[in-house]
């Protein structure tokens, strides 16, 4: 059987090859020892765990709202990360920790990008309102005025607050049934908070 390798050109012929280096046909010095992962102890493991599902899956499905926004939790999972780094030698296990560690600034940067993204989505919502406010009253002009007698009308009006107009400008209207998804919800409140808008009024 030939391999090929996918990081150069060199191709090799037998029949187990690793994942990571599938030339080579031997052990060598950077290949996992048990003891390099024995230190993945379950405590490791569980960091491991929390940064694919809690950071990367929801980054990579841009379900950026989705993203913990909770500084603590962030410093101890990169400081988790450090630690085990700082144990190994294996340049394969460390390769794959810079990964996670990578994944994990990157969802949290993802976290904040989004933010400052709807941000300005809101502060252009804003301006366009007050420039179509301006207009209006510049160009209303009165035609005639004309006495209606014996009418009579009837008008129901609502208004959603802050948070669902702005939910519907971003997402779009929820599907019929569905309702607002309570995620983006919360994830909004904290971004007109930050901007000074109350959601609710």
């Amino acid at each position: 059987m030939v391999g090929k390798s996918l990081f150069n050109n060199s191709t090799d012929l037998g029949i187990a090859r690793s994942l990571l280096n599938p030339i080579s046909l031997g052990q060598t010095g950077s290949s996992a020892s048990s003891g390099d992962v024995d230190l993945i102890s379950s405590t490791y493991y569980d960091i491991l765990k929390l940064i694919e599902s809690l950071y990367g899956a929801n980054m990579a499905s841009k379900d950026y709202e989705a993203i913990p926004n909770n500084n603590d939790q962030y410093l101890q999972l990169y400081e988790g990360l450090q630690e085990i780094q700082a144990q190994t030698t294996n340049n394969d296990l460390t390769l794959l920790l810079q990964i996670a560690e990578q994944t994990l600034v990157g969802a949290v940067n993802s976290y904040t990008v989004y933010g400052e993204n709807v941000l300005l989505r809101v502060d252009k919502n804003i301006l366009e309102a007050r420039v179509s406010e301006l207009l209006n009253k510049v160009n209303v002009e009165n035609v005639a005025d004309v006495d209606n007698v014996n009418s009579f009308g009837l008008a129901r009006a609502f208004r959603l607050a802050p948070v669902y107009n702005y939910y519907i400008l971003i997402y779009g209207m929820p599907a019929s049934g569905a309702g607002f998804d309570p995620v983006k919800l919360t994830f909004l409140v904290e971004i007109l908070n930050e901007k000074g808008i109350d959601p609710y009024t």
